[in-house]
């Protein structure tokens, strides 16, 4: 089984798919062990209704002391960074290759937006597909090895919620794609799972889904949607 730690700042959208799929799907690949927070926030509170192992800390680019030491000690195989602050050199360089990030955008269009800033700015900029990517943590904003990215065509008939809900489903599917390939799992891939229907709009994973969609329907979105914004 393999520790995932996630940073955080927001209500934890990715935090409740993959503590929601691990549960629901009874999946031992992989074991949500901490959650740190930068702030009081929605994912913090589901961290600690879950009993999951949790700390609230201070973090600056000149102040990294706390966390640090925190990371030390867990010695998580990897570390979701959902936190709404860029990360200095130090943490970066001493856990390059362990820390993972969900981007909502076709990187590198439009780096360095956090949430639904660069879907935003896509729609603005007329794309014609928009999408997630999931990538190491450099120096660099926005900038580290690509390890999976999904790709969505653009519907102008839809709401910009209704365009998030998919954004947002197939960024979960995504990361947790990410999770597999990184961590060298679950070699013999499905290519059917290249492609996934939300809402009737097509979903294209590269690489293909190394995991199973069973029991992840539309009653399993529901639940994980069912408190606040998810972004």
């Amino acid at each position: 089984m393999i520790d995932i730690a996630f940073l955080v700042s927001g209500n934890g959208g990715n935090l409740r798919f993959l503590s929601t799929y691990l549960e629901l799907s009874k999946q031992k690949d992989f074991n949500i062990c901490c959650v740190i927070a930068d702030r009081e926030c929605g994912a913090l509170e589901f961290a600690r209704e879950h009993k999951i192992r949790n700390y609230i800390v201070h973090y600056e680019m000149d102040n990294n002391m706390e966390l640090k030491k925190i990371l030390t000690d867990l010695q998580a195989a990897f570390i979701v960074t959902n936190i709404h602050k860029i990360l200095d050199v130090e943490l970066v360089n001493l856990y390059y290759g362990r820390l993972i990030n969900l981007h909502y955008s076709l990187l590198p269009a439009f780096k360095g937006m956090v949430g639904d800033k660069s879907i935003k700015k896509a729609l603005e900029c007329s794309c014609k597909f928009i999408g997630s990517t999931v990538h190491y943590v450099s120096q660099e904003v926005d900038s580290g090895e690509i390890i999976s990215q999904c790709a969505i065509p653009v519907d102008k008939s839809l709401s910009f919620s209704n365009i998030m809900d998919v954004v947002f489903r197939s960024g979960c599917l995504n990361l947790l794609n990410a999770l597999y390939i990184a961590s060298k799992m679950n070699g013999d891939i499905n290519r059917q799972n290249a492609i996934v229907r939300f809402n009737n709009i097509t979903t294209v994973f590269s690489p293909e889904l190394r995991f199973e969609l069973n029991g992840i329907d539309q009653k399993f979105w529901k639940f994980i949607q069912q408190k606040n914004s998810v972004i």
